[in-house]
């Protein structure tokens, strides 16, 4: 039994870090984005 949810466990933090992974993505696609922008309105 604690064989089963120790494979829940690894099976479900790995999920997370995907997650976490397409979440830490998209921020730094939209700050990288914004930056951009406010060089563009520098110069």
């Amino acid at each position: 039994m604690s064989l089963l949810i120790n494979e829940d466990l690894r099976s479900r933090s790995r999920h997370a870090k995907k997650i976490t992974t397409g979440i830490y993505l998209i921020f730094r696609g939209l700050f990288f984005e914004h930056n951009a922008e406010i060089v563009r309105k520098d110069h």
